[in-house]
């Protein structure tokens, strides 16, 4: 996949209204904040009553943000784009989903949501061909929960004394709920899947203060320290807003 360069994905947050530039309007701001978190809950729902994986949450979300980068965010349909995401991560994995039976999932949902308000017909296969085309056909797609599995049992025989499993237990648990938050903005499209994952694994071993892994050094050998710091700096400004809310 191509990923975005620093400058562009500096312009996409700005663009986006998802950085900290005090210029921009608030309404403008809280309405990109809003679109981003909504698609990802339901995005999350339909994984959840699907009972699909992380992955399948991961490579979705990475499609909306990559059609919202290269088709902007004005008057797009979350609800018909979510599950039109949903439906080509199921494809690129190969999992078994007819088209019809999103559709009547996706029937039933805005019958949840709005009663018996008509809506047209989704057209999810419009979606799926204009993002396929715009990314070359390009669906060589990595999510950053794959790296835990890839990852734990390297990182174990590096830190002999993490082998506990309650502490497994917290540090998997946290490292996963931060790659679920990282979805609420575009990380998926500017830095690689294993950034992300080793930005999200470190923030934890931080956050929970597991002193055992001070050597932070053997766990990010031959990687891009720049990159994976910069990753956890995006990562604490997601936090910070919310501690800046809570105050």
């Amino acid at each position: 996949m191509k990923f975005l360069t620093k400058q562009e994905f500096e312009n996409l947050l700005s663009k986006l209204c998802m950085n900290k530039n005090k210029s921009v309007n608030n309404q403008n701001k809280e309405k990109i904040e809003k679109i981003f978190y909504e698609t990802s809950q339901i995005i999350q729902h339909l994984c959840k009553v699907n009972s699909l994986n992380h992955s399948t949450y991961g490579i979705s979300m990475t499609l909306f943000h990559y059609y919202i980068a290269i088709n902007n965010y004005h008057n797009i349909d979350k609800y018909e784009l979510a599950f039109a995401c949903f439906y080509m991560s199921s494809k690129i994995q190969m999992i078994n989903l007819s088209i019809k039976e999103i559709i009547k999932k996706y029937n039933e949902y805005i019958k949840n949501k709005f009663g018996n308000e008509k809506k047209p017909e989704p057209d999810f296969v419009k979606y799926e061909i204009q993002l396929y085309s715009q990314l070359g056909y390009d669906l060589d797609f990595e999510t950053p929960y794959d790296n835990y599995y890839k990852f734990i049992t390297i990182f174990l025989n590096k830190f002999p004394l993490m082998k506990k499993e309650e502490k497994i237990k917290k540090l998997k648990c946290l490292c996963f709920n931060l790659i679920d938050d990282t979805y609420q903005r575009p990380f998926s499209i500017y830095f690689h899947p294993k950034i992300i994952f080793l930005g999200c694994f470190i923030f934890s071993i931080k956050f929970l203060e597991f002193n055992e892994c001070n050597d932070i050094g053997k766990i990010i050998e031959g990687e891009n320290v720049d990159l994976i710091g910069e990753c956890m700096e995006y990562i604490n400004d997601i936090y910070d807003k919310y501690i800046e809310n809570s105050n």
